[in-house]
């Protein structure tokens, strides 16, 4: 009878240990999915400055007015400097 006590018991730590990592591995899928579409959105905040600043030069305007012609938010400047800030 003690065998089959220990047997149940290390069956079921074993079956507990087997839930625990499919939680684990439920939490990095999540992870890994949110983590993909920060890096796309902020790749495409990334392009609207490379579009904005090319749209004033080829409209003449770059060389007169330098940055100042191209409108930019304090999170996009923010964002050019240092890309992976909070990932």
């Amino acid at each position: 009878m003690a065998v089959s006590n220990e047997a149940d018991r290390n069956e079921l730590e074993a079956l507990r240990l087997a839930a625990r990592a499919n939680r684990s591995i439920s939490q990095l899928e999540s992870h890994r999915k949110s983590a993909v579409t920060e890096y796309a959105e902020r790749i495409k905040r990334l392009r609207r400055v490379v579009v904005a600043i090319q749209s004033k030069e080829q409209m003449g305007v770059l060389p007169l007015e330098g940055i100042d012609s191209v409108s930019l938010s304090d999170e996009d400047l923010q964002l050019v400097h240092d890309p992976l800030r909070g990932l």
